[in-house]
């Protein structure tokens, strides 16, 4: 096994106990508190706009938790879902209960797997914050590198430097600073949280 394999197994590691041991100790989603239905709601409807606004073909959401949420986004007529995440036992789950057409599930880790070509929107809502800034900055250049139009992510516009910190951790980013390679979104989706008020979900897209 090599570095990059080592790195990816100790990844999966982590959040598969995460999910395992509710180790963010959400009340109704094993992906943490910010997976809930009803804290979700704002952002769901913005959401909801958006997607409805550039029509997309296909919505890849990576990483997708537990579906807790995101079950309840309606999306625009003839679109289709890809759901992916790290933690394979919870993507079976996934599989087994909610998979139907137009809405799929795989195992995939976002800082090694390159994303779908056939996606339009790249959703990655609170995850970056869980990753070193290397694997989080590894993501955005996947994105940057694939043909997805639109990438959606969690960033906090308050933070004024963005910290190392181990895999599985939490804390702010702001994805409009170094080491990230973005500048400043072009619009924000309100996805406020009570630990993180400023909080909310970047909108970038390819030149």
């Amino acid at each position: 096994m090599d570095l990059e394999d080592e790195a990816g197994a100790r990844r999966e590691a982590v959040f598969t106990e995460i999910w395992r041991d509710n180790g963010w100790g959400g009340a109704e989603s094993r992906s943490g508190p910010g997976s809930g239905v009803a804290r979700t709601e704002p952002f769901r409807a913005a959401l909801e706009a958006f997607l409805a606004r550039v029509r997309p073909r296909l919505v890849y959401d990576a990483p997708c938790g537990d579906w807790c949420w995101m079950r309840h986004v309606r999306l625009p007529e003839g679109a289709a879902y890809l759901g992916a995440d790290i933690v394979s036992p919870m993507i079976a789950e996934l599989n087994a209960r909610d998979a139907r057409p137009g809405v799929a599930f795989t195992t995939a880790d976002v800082v090694a797997a390159d994303p779908p070509a056939e996606a339009d929107v790249w959703l990655c809502r609170e995850s970056l914050f869980h990753l070193t800034l290397a694997d989080a900055v590894r993501v955005v250049e996947r994105w940057r590198a694939s043909k997805i139009e639109w990438f959606l992510a969690t960033t906090t516009p308050t933070v004024g430097l963005n910290a190392e910190m181990t895999t599985g951790g939490w804390r702010r980013l702001n994805l409009a600073l170094a080491p990230f390679p973005l500048g400043p979104p072009l619009e924000v989706l309100p996805d406020a949280a009570p630990a993180d008020p400023a909080k909310v979900v970047g909108v970038w897209r390819r030149a």
